[in-house]
């Protein structure tokens, strides 16, 4: 096997690393509390879920989304409501202000992806997510965690 100059998989750890401090500190300038965000982008693409769920999806541990989600309905960012059809599970759903949360924060995504690609064309860009995703399935099938996180 061809040997690459730098180790592609701590290239990539390092890539995630800056944009997540790039992140923390765009949602902290804009007095958004940034541990949120995981659990507000899951829950703007699709709520109605469990605890157990978001925990599964964000891989984070049931109590530190336990008290996330108690911190975020005081805010006001998130509902929980009694399931219809099993009263012993609560359902999350998302709320305006929650909303108008994710929405900022993808408009920093789209801000940092603007400045960060415009060096890299789009065939460019297409060929790198799908190498990406070769390696994220491949990492769950060896027994990576699912990693659904944002």
């Amino acid at each position: 096997m061809k040997q690459v100059e730098e180790n592609t998989l701590m290239l990539i750890n390092r890539a995630s690393k800056l944009f997540r401090n790039y992140m923390r500190n765009a949602t902290d300038k804009l007095g958004l509390n940034d541990t949120y965000r995981p659990l507000v982008m899951i829950l703007n693409r699709e709520d109605n879920l469990t605890q157990l769920e978001l925990a599964k999806k964000t891989n984070f541990s049931a109590p530190s989304i336990s008290l996330s989600l108690q911190k975020m309905e005081l805010e006001g960012l998130i509902e929980r409501k009694v399931d219809d059809i099993d009263k012993r599970q609560t359902r999350i759903f998302i709320t305006e202000k929650g909303r108008s949360f994710a929405s900022k924060i993808i408009d920093i995504i789209h801000i940092v992806e603007e400045e960060v690609f415009k060096e890299v064309n789009i065939d460019e860009q297409m060929i790198a997510n799908e190498i990406l995703k070769k390696i994220i399935n491949k990492l769950e099938e060896i027994g990576g965690i699912n990693g659904e996180n944002i």
